[in-house]
């Protein structure tokens, strides 16, 4: 897949959606500025700002939810869709909406800082738990 990665601010906050088939999927508006550097002026000049859609699923979209905000400085990678859909003031015309699937988000440490903390799978945490309840229920062992 080809992917691409981009810097820019989260433009909204995320919203969830669950398919039919229990997968979750988080969306949120973002936006990046072009910037240039002009040699005949020796200084880097902005451009207009963009706007894109930014989808993710699984346990990606359960991150972004819990994460990502509206403001947030953020790098995301991912692959470059267009959709086309029908305008609603003419029935003849399309709209076009950039949208990038993104296989990771990541706060843009450029700007700030951010904390890191690692998620387990219920899997693993249950394996724990029952790890952690055998080794309570044991007899304590005397003679120490």
């Amino acid at each position: 897949m080809n992917e691409l990665s981009i810097t820019g601010n989260a433009v909204s906050d995320p919203r969830i959606w669950v398919s039919s088939r229990g997968d979750t999927r988080a969306t949120f508006r973002f936006a990046y500025n072009h910037r240039y550097f002009s040699k005949s002026s020796n200084e880097w000049i902005d451009g207009g700002t963009s706007y894109l859609d930014v989808s993710c699923w699984r346990q990606l979209a359960e991150h972004v939810i819990e994460t990502v905000s509206k403001g947030m400085p953020l790098i995301v990678v991912g692959a470059v869709r267009v959709k086309q859909i029908p305008a609603s003031n003419d029935p003849t015309a399309t709209r076009n909406f950039i949208e990038v699937e993104a296989t990771a988000i990541g706060p843009d440490l450029a700007k700030g800082i951010a904390t890191f903390a690692r998620t387990k799978k219920p899997q693993v945490e249950e394996q724990e738990h029952r790890a952690l309840a055998e080794v309570t229920a044991l007899p304590q062992a005397s003679g120490f």
